[in-house]
């Protein structure tokens, strides 16, 4: 495995460069606007641990899984723990992704033999919360060319890698845990992500491991443990396009003013240091804020360094970089911006692509109030690919957010969400999943055959919360019709403890 530079450590290394900047940004500005104190938007993560507040699924005791006449609901795979991701490759053989940084092998949907653990990452990857193994993708060659995709909170603290060790109590590494202090809603466990090429075939009992990981990409810095690395997939231009959220607080309005509480100083002030590497140790304050949630606006920073959070990249699946068509490769000298194709998202677990159109569709994960299905056509612009988190959320502006914020009053051109559902009302009238807490979790475009016409190109997608499967029908162009959703799978499970 190729050395691991630390992105936080690279951008503090070149403050000097930036002392004008930084000097520039902060001038006379109006009394700032605070938002309620304190502020809970009751949005925790997809995954319950048992040991913290995950999102909770709304489950109806009394339900029993319905189904629409001719479907049958059937259990492929056994024996997982915290399946992530799963792939088919050309041969038939399935790849499972589990959150602990397993990559098992199943020879076909129907093979009813314990999977071959075909990559062990897990003394890499971040598995606390909804950090983990959540990104996996097969080359299109794979058959031949044995390789593989992935994309995972890397378990490796940026804080304790700066230079002259300012904060000697940082662990290097928190080992799938985030101990108090700092504590994980407190001041929060700083890590970073990860995209690598995985190469090669396991031999006898020996999985493939770092030894044969190739990392493309760090990034992300990610002070809170949810909003993480979220989807990876080779398009059909042969690119990677990858999903990862804001990293920030999902229990309070987070514009980087949390860190530095406990004593022992384990994690730092805003240790993610936005807008600039100078930043690191210092609170955000209104209105000139841009950290927290507002990492997922940082490609309008005019002050620092563009970052990855809450964003979708397209990146060459040799090199990591941007490739030409991205929206700001012709124009901007930042490496992360040119690697941008769409912004301003929360949460953007699970993403699809169109089928006969040149089209990605993200499934976003809300804050208090919405779920979001966005469309981004390619190839992307600029300034129609901004979806407006955090100074929005669902159709309008976000309710409570700081109003005086700059990037946010500042703002223009947000893109609008395709389709919203709140989560206090049915997505499907009469579908008989209940409402309240909600977290959009996966889409797809159906294509086959065995399905009724009238589900043939209908977007599929599922609430982790409300365990419950819908198909968006499509209308006469073929994109789905936000006004005929029709429940699939009224799910009865128990939520996970």
């Amino acid at each position: 495995m190729l050395a691991r530079p630390s992105r936080l450590r690279q951008r503090l290394l070149t403050a000097s460069a930036m002392v004008s900047l930084l000097a520039s940004a902060f001038g006379a500005s109006a009394p700032p606007v605070v938002a309620a104190n304190p502020v809970t938007t009751g949005s925790p993560g997809l995954f319950s641990t048992g040991t913290g507040p995950a999102k909770p699924r709304v489950v109806n005791p009394a339900a029993t899984s319905k189904l629409p006449v001719g479907f049958v609901d059937v259990t492929a795979l056994t024996g997982l723990t915290q399946p992530t991701k799963l792939r088919v490759a050309a041969d038939g053989r399935v790849f499972v992704a589990e959150k602990s940084g397993l990559i098992l092998e199943f020879q076909s949907l129907s093979d009813p033999n314990p999977p071959t653990v075909w990559a062990d990452l897990s003394s890499e990857v971040d598995d606390y919360w909804d950090r983990g193994l959540m990104g996996l993708a097969l080359s299109p060659n794979f058959v031949a060319d044995h390789t593989l995709y992935v994309q995972y909170a890397w378990d490796h603290n940026p804080v304790a890698a700066l230079a002259g060790d300012p904060y000697p109590n940082a662990p290097a590494a928190w080992n799938d845990q985030c101990p108090s202090p700092p504590g994980p809603t407190t001041d929060g466990c700083t890590i970073e992500g990860v995209i690598s090429r995985v190469t090669g075939v396991p031999s006898g009992n020996r999985p493939l491991g770092p030894a044969q990981e190739h990392v493309l990409l760090t990034g992300w810095c990610q002070q809170f443990p949810s909003h993480s690395n979220d989807d990876l997939w080779v398009g059909s231009d042969g690119d990677l396009y990858a999903t990862a959220g804001d990293g920030a607080s999902f229990t309070n309005f987070d514009y980087g003013q949390f860190g530095g509480t406990t004593t022992p100083l384990v994690t730092p002030a805003n240790p993610c240091a936005d807008p600039t590497p100078g930043d690191i140790g210092t609170a955000q304050s209104l209105p000139t804020a841009e950290g927290g949630s507002m990492r997922a606006q940082s490609s309008l920073r005019t002050d620092g360094p563009t970052v990855l959070n809450g964003a979708l990249i397209r990146i060459n699946p040799n090199t990591g970089l941007g490739v030409p068509g991205n929206p700001y490769y012709a124009t901007s000298t930042d490496p992360d911006k040119q690697r941008i194709l769409a912004f301003g998202l929360r949460n953007p677990f699970r993403i699809t692509f169109q089928p006969g159109k040149n089209v990605v569709w993200i499934g976003d994960v809300g804050d208090a109030t919405w779920e979001e299905i966005d469309q981004l056509p390619l190839p992307a612009a600029d300034g129609t690919n901004n979806f407006g988190w955090p100074c929005d959320e669902g159709p309008g502006a976000h309710p409570g957010w700081p109003t005086n914020l700059n990037q946010c009053t500042s703002l223009v051109n947000a893109v609008a969400p395709y389709y919203t559902y709140n989560h206090s009302a049915a997505v499907s009238s009469g579908d008989g999943c209940l409402t309240g807490s909600s977290s959009i979790s996966g889409m797809t475009f159906y294509t086959g055959s065995a399905y009724p016409a009238n589900y043939q190109g209908a977007l599929f997608f599922t609430d982790h919360s409300r365990d419950c499967i819908w198909a968006m029908l499509p209308q006469a162009n073929g994109d789905p019709n936000p006004t005929k959703i029709v429940p699939i799978d009224v799910g009865s499970v128990a939520p996970p403890s």
